[in-house]
């Protein structure tokens, strides 16, 4: 049985991890806007693990993680490419920060904070640490998503 990784936790040599990775994808201009196209996904997936095997993330384009590293590293790109992994990781990231905004607006009556409001001195609001809790990159995620996904939300009201 292959042994799960950590998308937060795998970066090597100083490098990104995965998800770091993924974030810093989603956030030039564009990218998540083509992402929400389902016909350029396969393209945009091909982009990011092309970027991943440039951070040294090879593992998550081949399909036999159990080989030895250095085998993967020959054959990864050449027979295993496979961007689901990829597309699974965006989806992920972008459900979870729907659903912990969901979730906020609902028990909180207010729009999450667009900015983190905890300073050495004031520690942290427990509002702000259960929204830290369930979606570990809101702040990165909300300035990529934040205003495209009230756009879509407004486009859906008045449709």
């Amino acid at each position: 049985m292959a042994t799960r990784i950590n998308w937060d936790r795998d970066a090597g040599d100083g490098g990104l991890s995965s998800n770091g990775v993924l974030l810093l994808w989603l956030a030039r201009p564009g990218n998540y806007t083509r992402w929400r196209s389902p016909p350029a996904r396969n393209r945009a997936a091909t982009e990011v693990v092309e970027e991943m095997q440039a951070h040294g993330l090879h593992y998550h384009t081949c399909t036999c993680q159990y080989l030895p590293y250095a085998i993967l590293k020959i054959i990864a790109h050449a027979f295993f490419v496979r961007p689901t992994a990829i597309t699974r990781g965006i989806s992920r990231l972008i459900t979870t920060y729907r659903y912990t905004g969901e979730r906020y607006r609902r028990y909180y009556g207010r729009e999450p904070p667009a900015s983190p409001r905890m300073t050495p001195e004031s520690g942290w609001e427990s509002a702000e640490a259960e929204l830290l809790q369930l979606c570990r990159h809101w702040y990165t995620l909300d300035a990529i998503m934040g205003n495209s996904e009230m756009a879509l939300e407004m486009g859906n009201l008045l449709d």
